[in-house]
C-alpha cells in the first residue's frame, strides 16, 4: 500500500475501554504485523494466560492488560462483567483485553491470538479454533470450514465445504 499510494501508512491498537488508544506504530516504522509501541501515558504489561508466558522466548506472549487514566471505570449497570475485565493494581486502573499479544525488543506490540477464540479441551490442552480454521482453510480442495469446541470437550468439530472443482 505504501508503494501503490506513496504515503505513510500507521496502524494503531486500542479499544473502547482504554479510550481509543494503545499503541500505534510510528510512520519510520516500516515492518508489518505489528501494532507499534504504547502511545504516551499508556501503561501496556502482560499476564500469563494458557500456555502462553511471559517468560516466553524470544519474546514474552501473554493477555494484553493496559494501564493508566485513559482505562474506563468499567462497564455502565454491569458490575458483573466490570469485576471481571478491571482491577487496581499499586493504585493503577488496568483492563484484561482479551487479546493475547508478544512484545519485541523494540517494545511493539503483535497481536496473536484472541482468549474468545481459544478453548481448553478435556485434557487440558488450549486450542485455538481461528488458527485450526486458518490452516484447514489453505487447503486446496477446502471451499470454506467452520471449527467448534465448547470447553471441557474431548475434541473439536469441523464442518467443510468442500471446493466443487
Amino acid at each position: 500500500m505504501r508503494a501503490l499510494f506513496g504515503c505513510t501508512i500507521q496502524v494503531g491498537y486500542g479499544a473502547t475501554e482504554t479510550c481509543s488508544c494503545i499503541s500505534g506504530t510510528l510512520p519510520c516504522d516500516l515492518r508489518t504485523g505489528l501494532c507499534g509501541g504504547p502511545c504516551h501515558g499508556v501503561l501496556v504489561n502482560l499476564a500469563d494466560w494458557g500456555e502462553y508466558r511471559i517468560t516466553d522466548k524470544p519474546y514474552p506472549r501473554g493477555e494484553v492488560l493496559v494501564g493508566g487514566p485513559n482505562v474506563v471505570n468499567g462497564y455502565f449497570l454491569r458490575p458483573e462483567k466490570t469485576k471481571e475485565a478491571f482491577f487496581e493494581m499499586d493504585g493503577v486502573r488496568w483492563f484484561k483485553t482479551g487479546d493475547i499479544a508478544e512484545i519485541d525488543d523494540t517494545g511493539a506490540i503483535r497481536i496473536i491470538d484472541r482468549i474468545g477464540d481459544i478453548i481448553k479441551l478435556l485434557d487440558g490442552e488450549y486450542i485455538a479454533l481461528g488458527k485450526i480454521e486458518m490452516y484447514l482453510q489453505q487447503h486446496p480442495i477446502v471451499e470454506n470450514v467452520f471449527v467448534h469446541a465448547k470447553a471441557g470437550a474431548q475434541r473439536c468439530v469441523c464442518i467443510v465445504v468442500p471446493n466443487a472443482k
